[in-house]
């Protein structure tokens, strides 16, 4: 057993041997690019505190803490996570809000990107 208090494993999914079943996580980035996304499935863990982006909780963990939610990247926001499997959004993607704006007579689109929490 041991007590995970700190570390980054953004897009990763952790091994047993980085932590193994029966730790305690106290703190630490999990955060994943994909809602819903599985990691340490299976996996006896105790989660005290840490950052769960889109992680999908296991039925083998014990939560009493940490900071929870799912939320839908643009990449437009997110580049660096296209490296990982986020998918690259189109110009108008669904994550955007057009706004024509019209210089010197020619009219331009610029589109203003947000992320969605589910």
């Amino acid at each position: 057993m041991a007590t995970i208090s700190r570390g980054q494993w953004t897009c990763k999914n952790p091994s047993a041997s980085e932590i193994p079943a029966g730790s305690i996580i106290t703190g630490g980035n999990f955060a994943q690019h994909t809602p819903d996304t599985p990691i340490m499935v299976g996996r006896a863990l105790t989660i005290r505190g840490g950052m769960w982006r889109n992680v999908r909780k296991d039925a083998n963990w014990t939560i009493e803490g940490g900071n929870w939610f799912q939320s839908n990247l643009c990449s437009h926001n997110h580049p660096h996570l296209v490296q990982y499997g986020l998918t690259e959004c189109a110009e108008a993607c669904s994550h955007s809000e057009a706004h024509q704006i019209t210089i010197d007579g020619e009219t331009i689109t610029e589109y203003e990107y947000t992320d969605e929490v589910l």
